[in-house]
């Protein structure tokens, strides 16, 4: 892979020369990878990965799991050669591609350029890895298959209160984007216009905040019968991924779950994001109402 080699033996990526050590992929990871490398240049469909790396059955929320792979794919090619993490390419609409050069790209211009670019690497590396790990295991931890219970709960719709998404990772950026993703997380919601469902926003829900009894109290005092919550996971760069849960209350199990990458070329960016997430719920909510 241009500067970098693959060891499908033991799922190791490795630098030419060794200067910057090497990475142990996950098995899902180092499978996802393998795959790029046998249709080099070609688009795989997202379809066809997802088929291929969950080929043993197991029910998870599939294109979720496939986000959190490419992120840490991604960042852990970055952390052996800067730059590398562009050639997993997204083809909006279509699916991945691995493109890559031949030869060693060009060195930095001076040793302080060098040092930056290193530096920056292992952040993303440290950042990425953390990401993809979260995500992971909450996928492996909420089971798809809905009880009977909570299909009925969908179908009657109810009060639903859209708390601010947890900002985590390294941006630094001023902008709030656990406001950003609540605010259009919400603003999808309602534009779906679900029969019998009601929306609470911001200015509902930011009094009851700081209670340790938050659901509860959420329940008791305004009749609220799901919840949706979330986490906005991103780089310095603002790359990274955004996950959204609803909740039923008062019982606070997580009845669905979704996430999705943001930032990267050819990703939307965080408001974008909660918007698809937000269309996603409803696509659910709508089958659900429908008996489907």
């Amino acid at each position: 892979m241009g500067v970098l080699v693959f060891n499908a033996a033991d799922g190791r990526l490795t630098r030419r020369g060794g200067e910057q050590g090497s990475v142990a992929l996950r098995p899902q990871a180092a499978m996802l990878l393998q795959l790029l490398l046998s249709q080099r240049e070609q688009v795989i469909s997202r379809e066809s990965l997802i088929s291929a790396i969950w080929h043993d059955g197991r029910v998870v929320d599939y294109e979720a799991g496939l986000a959190a792979l490419i992120s840490e794919l991604r960042s852990a090619m970055e952390g052996l050669a800067p730059g590398s993490g562009k050639w997993v390419e997204t083809i909006p609409r279509r699916g991945l591609r691995l493109s890559f050069p031949e030869t060693d790209p060009p060195d930095q211009d001076s040793v302080g350029g060098e040092h930056k670019a290193r530096h920056q690497a292992i952040r993303y590396w440290v950042v990425g890895t953390m990401s993809a790990l979260m995500v992971a295991a909450l996928l492996f931890t909420i089971n798809w298959q809905k009880p009977t219970s909570v299909v009925a709960g969908l179908q009657a719709g109810g009060t639903v209160a859209i708390l601010p998404f947890q900002s985590l990772g390294a941006s630094e950026s001023e902008a709030r984007f656990d406001l950003i993703a609540a605010d259009r997380f919400l603003g999808s919601l309602w534009s779906a216009q679900l029969e019998g469902v009601s929306i609470l926003g911001r200015a509902s829900v930011q009094p009851y905040a700081s209670r340790d009894d938050l659901v509860a109290a959420l329940a008791a005092d305004l009749s609220v019968d799901w919840i949706v919550e979330g986490s906005v996971t991103l780089d310095a760069d603002h790359r990274g991924v955004l996950e959204a849960r609803l909740l039923n209350v008062p019982g606070g199990h997580v009845v669905w779950s979704d996430a999705r990458s943001v930032g990267d070329e050819g990703q939307p960016g965080v408001g974008e994001g909660a918007g698809e997430l937000a269309d996603r719920l409803a696509s659910v909510w709508r089958s659900a109402m429908r008996g489907n």
